[in-house]
């Protein structure tokens, strides 16, 4: 009944019906008070109070979205892998080798199909299965592990030159964490690439979407706490969703020498 009720909210929500969407989710956590997913989609409708999106939710989400992703996002205009790896060039140098290169959410591998031959060593992460074999099957990672990434950056001991999170931040809205891990995980004079939906004010939001939105202080703010310094960063339309511009803000920090 609990699962019933889920599905049930998903489907309005899906139709627009948000009041109805509310009350059958409601009754799911009631009787699976446990549910992540189920505490996720709630909080989608009435804002705030979950840090991160659950990792069944994005598994799923994009285990089924993965045969057609690439092509979606070329239906939206998307840039985020090209506009990150042009500023990349324009602060090291085009012809720079990136040394040990961290795709995280590398999703079917658009950034890494850009950076390939220009890296010692590229490594994928991806708690999607479905993904990970697309990004596979474009030959230009070194490895590819699946893993939720705060629990890779905890577990992975090495040393990298450059960290990529593109479009990695919209399902995480604390990144405290994060940002503290890829510090750590990042060798001296190595950059931190990545984008984020953007906000006016306040730190972080879960959007009505399933996506998370976080203000340029709050990523500034997270920065200087890391030891990162920012590079470069840049006002950006991410992507068009129903026709209408999604607006974003794009980052390169570094780890001073």
């Amino acid at each position: 009944a609990g699962t019933a009720y889920y599905n049930l909210g998903v489907s309005l929500q899906r139709k627009g019906d948000d009041e109805e969407a509310v009350k059958a989710l409601e009754k799911s956590l009631a009787l699976r008070p446990n549910s992540p997913k189920a505490r996720y989609s709630l909080a989608m409708l009435q804002g705030g109070g979950v840090a991160r999106a659950p990792e069944a939710y994005v598994a799923g989400l994009f285990d089924e979205y993965a045969s057609r992703f690439d092509e979606h996002l070329n239906s939206l205009d998307y840039n985020v892998p090209e506009r990150l790896v042009e500023a990349l060039g324009m602060l090291s140098g085009e012809s720079c080798s990136y040394g040990k290169v961290l795709d995280l959410g590398c999703g079917t591998g658009k950034c890494g199909s850009l950076l390939s031959g220009r890296c010692s060593f590229l490594k994928g992460v991806d708690l999607s299965a479905g993904m990970l074999k697309k990004a596979s099957s474009k030959a230009v990672y070194d490895a590819l592990e699946r893993s939720e990434v705060h629990a890779h950056l905890e577990s992975d001991k090495g040393a990298y030159d450059l960290i990529l999170a593109a479009d990695l931040l919209i399902y995480i809205g604390d990144c405290a964490s994060l940002f503290a891990h890829c510090s750590k995980r990042l060798k001296p004079g190595g950059y931190f690439a990545f984008s984020i939906e953007a906000m006016a004010d306040g730190d972080f939001r879960l959007l009505k979407t399933g996506r998370y939105a976080q203000s340029e202080d709050y990523i500034r703010k997270l920065l200087a706490q890391s030891g990162l310094e920012l590079s470069w960063d840049e006002q950006s339309i991410l992507r068009y969703q129903s026709r209408s511009p999604v607006e974003g803000h794009l980052f390169v920090a570094s780890k001073p020498s």
